[in-house]
């Protein structure tokens, strides 16, 4: 029996390999991730202490950092993220918003490709220097996902916001590089 446990343990480190590939492409994973893009907006029902006709609209610079938990093999998701928005009116009014948010995504793995859908709810903030004034968000998104190698990535989504529904609404698109922890 001694003599051939050598060679049942080569057998059965050889046998792990592949599902240990496997286990790591199909079972939980953590994935962190920033993106950085462009915001089209209109936050002027949104923004505290703006009246109609303040032109609380244009493109502004936007950011995401999220953390996304497997809750289902690695097909729905939950996602907390923190996104950031630089706007500003017609007048030269600069305001930075804050967005802490949670969303649902279901996505289909398609070899290193993998699109999904998603929505959530949150809340945002303009103002970072003064008092918050908190506004309820909806939201829903799509986007994809390409892992390049090993555990990096890239995102892309575009993520469709509602701020104190209905007055005022965001549509962020944004890309940037995820890293998994298996």
């Amino acid at each position: 029996m001694t003599r051939h446990f050598p060679s049942a343990v080569i057998f059965l480190l050889l046998a792990a390999v592949p599902s240990g590939v496997q286990a790591q492409r199909e079972g939980p994973a953590v994935e962190y991730g920033v993106m950085v893009g462009a915001s089209r907006y209109d936050l002027t029902g949104a923004s505290s202490g703006a009246s109609s006709g303040t032109g609380f609209t244009g493109t502004g610079f936007s950011m995401k950092a999220a953390i996304t938990i497997p809750v289902v093999r690695r097909r729905v998701f939950l996602e907390p993220s923190l996104g950031f928005l630089s706007s500003s009116t017609a007048f030269g009014h600069h305001s930075s918003w804050m967005f802490p948010e949670l969303t649902v995504q279901v996505q289909q793995v398609m070899g290193g490709i993998s699109p999904y859908l998603g929505a959530g709810l949150g809340t945002g903030t303009a103002g970072l220097s003064g008092p918050a004034h908190w506004k309820f968000t909806l939201l829903g998104l799509g986007g994809v996902r390409v892992h390049l190698t090993g555990r990096w990535g890239v995102r892309g989504e575009v993520r469709l916001r509602s701020v104190d529904p209905w007055n005022g609404h965001t549509v962020d698109f944004g890309a940037g590089f995820t890293h998994s922890s298996f």
